[in-house]
C-alpha cells in the first residue's frame, strides 16, 4: 500500500536555497554540508541576538514561518558538538550541548560514534579494547599515538568533545558530475 513519489530535485535546490538565505540573514560563516544542512558559525550574528541559542531559535521559526518546514538544531563550541546537538530529537529537534555534558553523553556510545571512525578504523579500535568511547575517554593521549598515530590523537580529544575544525564558508564543490541518457541501454 506504499505510495512512491518520485523526487524533485529542483524543488529541493530551491527550498534549499531559501533556507541558505534565511541562513545569510545572521551570519556570513555558513559550510554547506548538502541540501539540507549546514555548519554555522555565529560567533558574531548579524541579528546581534544575545546568544548563539537565541539564532537558532530565530532561524528555525523563520524557516517554520516563511517556508512551512521544520528544522532541527543543535549547537555547541563546535562542529562534532553541534552535529551530536542537532540530531538528538529529529526532525523537530534542538539541543545544546556544552562540553561536559557532550563527555558524559558520549561515554556509553560505540567507538564507531565518533565522526570520521569507519568500520576499518572501528575494527581496529575494537581489536585493541576499544569498545565503547568511555574506553577512549579513560586511555592515555601518548599511548593512542603510539598505536593510531595522528589518528589516535583526534579520538582521544574527539571522546572529549574536542573539535577544532573550524566552519569554512563557501568551499568549493567536493564533486562535479556529468550524466548523459541515451534512447537505449549500452
Amino acid at each position: 500500500d506504499a505510495v512512491f513519489v518520485p523526487p524533485d530535485f529542483t524543488r529541493y535546490r530551491a527550498v534549499s536555497r531559501a533556507v541558505r538565505e534565511i541562513f545569510e540573514r545572521h551570519t556570513d560563516l555558513i559550510e554547506p554540508l548538502s541540501l539540507d544542512e549546514a555548519y554555522l558559525d555565529v560567533t558574531v550574528n548579524k541579528q546581534d541576538l544575545a546568544s548563539a541559542t537565541a539564532v537558532a531559535q530565530s532561524i528555525r521559526a523563520s524557516i517554520r514561518e516563511e517556508l512551512s518546514l521544520t528544522a532541527s538544531a543543535g549547537v555547541a563550541a563546535n562542529k562534532f558538538l553541534a552535529k551530536i546537538a542537532s540530531d538528538l530529537d529529529k526532525p523537530r529537534g534542538f539541543a545544546a550541548l556544552d562540553q561536559d555534558e557532550a563527555r558524559e553523553m558520549l561515554a556509553d556510545r560505540p567507538v564507531g560514534f565518533i565522526y570520521g571512525v569507519g568500520p576499518a578504523t572501528q575494527e581496529k579500535l575494537l581489536q585493541r579494547g576499544f569498545r565503547i568511547i568511555a574506553d577512549l575517554q579513560r586511555a592515555d593521549e601518548v599511548e593512542l599515538m603510539k598505536q593510531f598515530g595522528t589518528e589516535g590523537r583526534r579520538l582521544w580529544r574527539l571522546a572529549r568533545g574536542l573539535d577544532d575544525r573550524v566552519v569554512v564558508a563557501d568551499r568549493g564543490a567536493k564533486t562535479i558530475s556529468n550524466e548523459t541518457t541515451f534512447e537505449k541501454d549500452i
